[in-house]
């Protein structure tokens, strides 16, 4: 082994001229390699070293792309994955997600070969917004009749065969800044084995651009990261509006209201006003959206290991950017260069630094309607109904987790209504939805009204004011008519000095009034 030699001793004589073909066994190398110059000499008789001809013409029989040139000896494939290509099937945020890969090797791999092959394993890296969790996911082919998922699990072939092999399951590695999946083999692949795996994700509340993936094998059989080939040309089946691009591995798109028309009932002041909403959404909004709260990082390089950054409020459901500062008061802030981490109370100086989620969060979605200025309502659940009969109004009630709809919460200080989801909306399907205020009682224009939504989130926009259902644009929301008098007269009854005299007013408005 030192010499990496083998000798052979003579039991025998051979005589001049006679062909001698001798044939042994060696396990190659886990890692390429192209062939090694090697030598023969003979000892006793002495003869001396010579360089042997290697075989340069050979195509090797039974090899995956074998070529001439690949007889000669030990030289040694570099494992590579010759296809690696990785798509997903839903990018609405905050949604169930399923991605699936296809790759296959170059060379042939054995299980139960030496040099650790019985503990390798194939890991997908590099899937940002990625739950932050770890657990062991099921596995399955993209074709329902395949059966190439059972030939991986979650843990190591030699662990598995102790324990009883639990195949079908793959190690997803989501904490401390990672977004994995790793699939230990359990069966020999072929060169010619081409594997279409599919396992179950999420998708984070804040759109992205696909991130770049990478595969590799780092245990046993070491097959350095290469990014994967993402999906950029089908398009999702059953996305509402879907396009191509979309398939690209955590792809998010953008939550936004298709539709968001605002009207009113009546702009008589003090009256009672039926506010009618309809909404049409591009996503859906399920009662819970996840957002990361804390980021993986790197710690200044004066210290070492790694430290947890807790991300403030304000910036949780902003966006998926994968750096913060690293230390002092602007720790956790997202950002796009050092100078926004600055800190002169501290002796080590900020960095911003690349971060990857740590811990996520759940956070109750909700759409809110903002700028119904004043409106008047009290605090606290408010009666929402669906004027259409379709029972839109049992999507949203008043406060999370509550089993039934039908409300809206009112909040008189900001003179919005937030409407909690607490049952999954639809994208593309138009809802619409009314509520009761009561007009104020002093006459103003119909105030620019917005909608956002949070959890999933989507900025305040403008919504579009019903300027045409009634006339003058009186079905804007809340605006409210002035009151004037159309007559306004005083007559007195009895001019003379300390007599009775009855005056008599004659008014009358030009609307109604209520009490």
């Amino acid at each position: 082994n030192a010499e990496r030699a083998i000798t052979f001793h003579m039991s025998g004589t051979t005589n001049a001229g006679s062909v001698l073909v001798l044939r042994f066994s060696i396990h190659n190398p886990a890692t390429g390699q192209p062939s090694p110059p090697i030598t023969i000499e003979a000892r006793g008789i002495p003869i001396a070293a010579k360089l042997v001809s290697p075989d340069v013409a050979t195509i090797l029989a039974g090899i995956y792309g074998a070529v001439a040139g690949d007889a000669a000896p030990l030289l040694v494939y570099t494992p590579a994955f010759r296809m690696r290509s990785i798509g997903q099937k839903v990018p609405y945020p905050s949604a169930a997600n399923t991605l699936c890969v296809t790759f296959a090797l170059n060379v042939d791999a054995l299980t139960t070969a030496p040099f650790s092959y019985d503990a390798w394993a194939v890991t997908i890296s590099g899937l940002l917004g990625a739950p932050s969790l770890d657990a062991d996911v099921a596995v399955t082919d993209q074709d329902s009749q395949g059966h190439g998922h059972l030939d991986f699990a979650a843990a190591p072939w030699n662990t598995q065969a102790q324990a009883g092999a639990v195949r079908g399951l793959a190690k997803y590695k989501g904490t401390r800044g990672v977004k994995a999946f790793v699939f230990h083999v359990m069966s020999n692949v072929n060169a010619t084995d081409v594997f279409s795996l599919c396992f179950p994700t999420s998708n984070p509340a804040v759109p992205q651009e696909a991130p770049s993936v990478t595969i590799s094998s780092i245990t046993g059989l070491y097959i350095a990261a290469s990014v994967m080939s993402p999906d950029l040309s089908s398009v999702p089946g059953g996305i509402y509006l879907s396009q191509a691009g979309w398939a690209a591995p955590m792809k998010v798109i953008a939550a936004q209201f298709r539709a968001k028309a605002i009207g009113q009932s009546t702009p008589l002041p003090g009256n009672y006003n039926t506010i009618t909403v309809t909404l049409v959404l591009n996503v859906p909004l399920s009662p819970l959206s996840r957002r990361c709260n804390s980021r993986w990082v790197p710690p200044p390089p004066t210290l070492s290991g790694f430290m947890v950054s807790l991300i403030p409020e304000d910036y949780r459901d902003v966006s998926n950017a994968t750096r913060m500062c690293d230390w002092g008061m602007a720790r956790g802030v997202i950002c796009t260069s050092t100078d926004a981490c600055q800190d002169p109370n501290v002796l080590i100086t900020p960095g911003c630094q690349v971060s990857a989620c740590h811990a996520d969060e759940e956070v109750f979605t909700r759409v809110r309607i903002l700028g119904l200025a004043g409106a008047v309502a009290p605090a606290g659940a408010l009666a929402v109904t669906d004027p259409s009969g379709n029972s839109a109004h049992l999507l949203f009630s008043s406060a999370a987790r509550v089993s039934s709809g039908g409300q809206g919460e009112w909040d008189p200080d900001t003179e919005a209504l937030d409407l909690y989801v607490v049952n999954a909306t639809l994208p593309g399907v138009n809802y619409t939805l009314a509520f009761t205020i009561q007009n104020p009682l002093a006459s103003q224009d119909s105030p620019p009204v917005s909608i956002a939504a949070i959890g999933v989130r989507i900025e305040p926009v403008g919504m579009n004011r019903d300027f045409t259902s009634l006339p003058d644009g009186d079905s804007a929301p809340v605006k409210v008519l002035p009151v004037l008098f159309s007559v306004k007269k005083i007559a007195q009854s009895n001019p003379y000095p300390f007599g009775i005299n009855n005056v008599t007013v004659t008014l009358a408005t030009n609307l109604d009034l209520v009490r």
